[in-house]
């Protein structure tokens, strides 16, 4: 049975390979299957980081995705959650921030390195979560380790000043370096990073069209029109 509790139009901001934005999409979806009006904001795209930016001047707030965030009230949930937080967000209750911890964690050490790079890690980590004990479901370092992790660093990707001789150069080390990491998950494949590259660059005239389409539709919506 569909819900009606809440059919105004939120914000949902997220980034392609973001493992958190991953665990959040089919709890959004779900949600407008049951008659929440929850839009989905790629903030790859330059007209949606302009829309974040503007909410940021209105509502100030500090986050990376998932974000979620009520455009007419600054309401607004950082992180990942599970589906009874975010409705009782959409019903417009106020989340508390995930608690933050004291200092950053530790660095994961590359898979294979050395056991003496092992240990220092481990001694790192528990100090940390005895710093950081007020974090709820911190892992243990034993989890930790067993997550999946690289071999290797990836290769740093380029930028809008690189030469097509040194995008070709790029793609074949990350493309090797994918090879070499393919057990791991959410890695971004070579067109997508590509492609955030060229959108970062500056809009295309696709995207300028797409752009004032789409701020046509929310004015639309705003004046009640759609």
């Amino acid at each position: 049975m569909k819900s009606t509790t809440n059919t105004s139009e939120l914000y949902y901001f997220y980034t392609i390979g973001c493992a958190y934005c991953k665990k959040v999409d089919p709890i959004v979806d779900q949600m407008n299957e049951g008659g929440y009006n929850i839009l989905k904001l790629d903030l790859e795209e330059p007209e949606n980081r302009q829309v974040m930016n503007e909410l940021k001047e209105k509502f100030p707030f500090s986050c990376g995705t998932p974000f979620f965030i009520d455009p007419s009230t600054g309401n607004n949930v950082c992180g990942s959650r599970d589906k009874e937080t975010l409705i009782r967000w959409a019903a417009g209750e106020k989340i508390p921030p995930l608690q933050q911890p004291v200092t950053p964690m530790p660095r994961i050490p590359l898979l294979d390195v050395s056991p003496e790079e092992e240990d220092k890690f481990k001694q790192e980590y528990t100090a940390w979560s005895e710093e950081n004990s007020h974090i709820e479901n911190l892992k243990t370092v034993q989890e930790m380790l067993a997550s999946p992790r690289p071999k290797s660093q990836a290769p740093t990707p380029p930028n809008a000043n690189f030469t097509p001789s040194q995008i070709n150069e790029w793609k074949i080390k990350y493309t090797t370096w994918l090879e070499e990491n393919s057990h791991l998950e959410n890695i971004v494949p070579v067109d997508t990073v590509l492609q955030r590259i060229s959108a970062r660059s500056g809009p295309s005239l696709e995207q300028r069209v797409g752009s004032i389409d789409a701020k046509l539709n929310r004015l639309m919506r705003h004046l009640g029109v759609q």
